[in-house]
């Protein structure tokens, strides 16, 4: 396999690797590492996930079985398979990523001035025969990359996972916000609609109070009085009573009776009795109060 280098324009993603800081464009992988995106070049994808693979023949193992019963090294997390190890060196192994830990794992040869018989075998990169520097990536250093490529896959389809069930948790955690906030909404509006009406029905007794004539309306009542017509028990009583030792004053009214009854004058002498004296019966005019 033959890559030419990419001409590195202002609108390019990231061209360098976030770990190491190498020059790297097109064969950067996206990985999600301890719940921060980053982009790495192969040998850093490798590096971060000893565990995920063989270092020795660089096959990945199955996310969903990782392997524990290979070899593992005494240096870093990663499990070598035991046909991959030889039998002498397995008391105190150590992995081939940790016996070199600062020389890169994935390393194409550059060459220069190369020139490509078949321009289709190069998917477009160079044309005419054209020569430059290419990197030429052989059967191992392909294995390393498809190592670095299926790791980054697996990455990036766990946090896809993670952010859909963020998602669907937000989503319901925001439906129930709204269900509740709307119950809210619909109880302040019960309230202010009972308070609106209390109000109203305060305002109407009020007005119905001051505005009647006794007063009957929006106070405490007395006992309820018998009210009828009593002007002929209050004249009988009026003309049961002696009228002994009472002298009417003409214009002036009785002091016992102001406001009650006052003498008229045409007073007539009453008949005389058997054993009482004459009396005298006038008719009195009982005004109303």
């Amino acid at each position: 396999m033959i890559i030419k280098p990419d001409a590195i324009t202002s609108s390019s993603p990231t061209s360098t690797c976030g770990r190491c800081g190498v020059e790297e464009l097109r064969l950067l992988h996206n990985v999600r590492h301890r719940d921060t995106f980053r982009r790495l070049c192969t040998s850093c994808v490798l590096r971060l996930h000893p565990e995920s693979f063989c270092p020795v023949c660089f096959a990945v193992y199955n996310p969903a079985a990782p392997m524990t019963s290979g070899i593992k090294c005494s240096r870093c997390y990663s499990y070598s398979h035991p046909e991959c190890v030889v039998a002498d060196r397995a008391n105190s192994y150590v992995c081939s990523l940790c016996l070199d830990p600062n020389s890169p794992i994935f390393m194409p040869k550059k060459v220069k001035n190369l020139i490509v018989e078949n321009p289709a075998a190069a998917a477009g990169m160079i044309n005419d025969g054209a020569s430059g520097e290419y990197r030429v990536i052989d059967e191992w250093n392909a294995k390393v990359l498809l190592a670095a490529a299926e790791i980054s896959a697996d990455s990036m389809s766990k946090a896809a996972m993670a952010a859909r069930a963020t998602a669907e948790q937000r989503a319901m955690e925001a439906a129930s916000t709204r269900k509740r906030a709307r119950a809210a909404l619909e109880r302040v509006a019960l309230l202010v609609a009972k308070k609106e009406n209390s109000k109203s029905n305060s305002g109407v007794g009020a007005r119905v109070g001051n505005g009647s004539s006794n007063g009957a309306v929006g106070r405490s009542n007395p006992a309820p009085v018998m009210r009828g017509d009593s002007s002929g028990d209050i004249l009988a009583a009026l003309n049961a009573v002696e009228l002994k030792d009472v002298r009417f004053v003409r214009g002036e009214p009785n002091p016992a009776n102001v406001g009650l009854a006052r003498p008229l004058n045409d007073a007539v002498p009453m008949d005389i009795e058997e054993n009482r004296r004459p009396e005298m019966s006038a008719v009195v005019k009982v005004e109303k109060l």
